[in-house]
């Protein structure tokens, strides 16, 4: 598996979960639910977008590696 493809699972399962929790927020607005939404819920926007960043600069730095591994081949 790419690390791309980590990111876009990443992206996508997140952007799941906050649609599902979109979906039950609209007919549960209890104490209990906001308390879900402050701790587990909102907290995961941080993390999540901080491992997509990670995810692409370190895919970024292994194209670079394997281009300057493929001129080195090529010498």
């Amino acid at each position: 598996m790419s690390l791309q493809s980590s990111q876009t699972r990443i992206e996508q399962a997140h952007k799941q979960l906050l649609r599902a929790w979109s979906d039950v927020s609209k007919t549960w607005q209890d104490q209990v639910a906001e308390k879900i939404h402050e701790q587990f819920i909102d907290p995961l926007r941080v993390p999540v977008s901080s491992a997509e960043e990670r995810l692409q600069t370190m895919d970024k730095m292994l194209r670079s590696i394997r281009r300057d591994c493929e001129i080195e081949e090529g010498l």
